[in-house]
C-alpha cells in the first residue's frame, strides 16, 4: 500500500521519515486485508501531522464537536451504494483516504501516559487504520475491542519496526 506522509506542525522535529513511512506501511499490513491492498494499489493513503488547531477545525467541519481529537479519518472512496458500479480507475487520482493525526495531542498524552511521543503518533495512526478499516468505537464495548486491538497491533508492529527514535523527543 502507498502511504503519502505531510508534517504540517513545527514540533515535534521528524528524524526519520523513512523509518516512520516503514512502520506506517507496516500496521497497514497487519491491518488491511490483501483485497483492500488490490482494492487501492495506485492510490496512496494520506496521512497528515497537524496540531490542535486544524484537528479542532476538522472536527467542528466534519463531525459538529467543537474541540479537538486524537485522530480524523477520512475515506474518499465511492459510497458502497455505488462501489459495485466503480474500478479502482473510477477512484479518486489520490488519496483513496485522508488520516489526520494531531501530534501536539500525542505529545501532551505522552507526558501524561508516561509513552513517548513516537508511540502515540503511531498508536494514533494505528486507530485512523482501523476506523478506516471498519472497526467502530462509539460504544464502551466497541471501544475496548478497539483497544484491544491497537494494543495488538502495536506489540506486533514494535516487534518488527523500532518506534522510538523516529521524532525528536523535547
Amino acid at each position: 500500500m502507498k502511504i503519502k506522509l505531510h508534517k504540517r506542525y513545527q514540533s515535534p522535529k521528524l528524524k526519520d521519515r523513512k523509518r516512520l513511512m516503514h512502520a506506517a506501511k507496516t500496521a497497514a499490513d497487519l491491518i488491511f486485508t490483501s483485497d483492500m491492498h488490490e482494492a487501492v494499489t495506485s492510490h496512496p493513503l494520506q496521512i497528515i501531522l497537524c496540531g490542535k488547531k486544524k484537528m479542532t477545525e476538522l472536527n467542528r467541519k466534519f463531525l459538529d464537536k467543537n474541540d479537538e481529537t486524537d485522530v480524523l479519518a477520512f475515506d474518499l472512496r465511492p459510497s458502497s451504494e455505488t462501489e459495485e458500479n466503480h474500478s479502482e480507475a473510477d477512484l479518486p487520482p489520490e488519496p483513496w483516504a485522508e488520516l489526520y493525526v494531531n501530534i501536539k495531542l500525542a505529545g501532551d498524552n505522552a507526558r501524561f501516559f508516561g509513552t513517548t511521543w513516537d508511540y502515540e503518533i503511531m498508536l494514533y495512526i494505528v486507530h485512523g487504520m482501523l476506523h478506516l478499516n471498519g472497526t467502530p468505537d462509539e460504544t464502551p464495548a466497541a471501544q475496548r475491542q478497539m483497544c484491544e486491538q491497537e494494543s495488538d497491533i502495536m506489540q506486533n508492529l514494535s516487534s518488527r519496526v523500532e518506534i522510538n527514535g523516529i521524532f525528536q523527543q523535547p
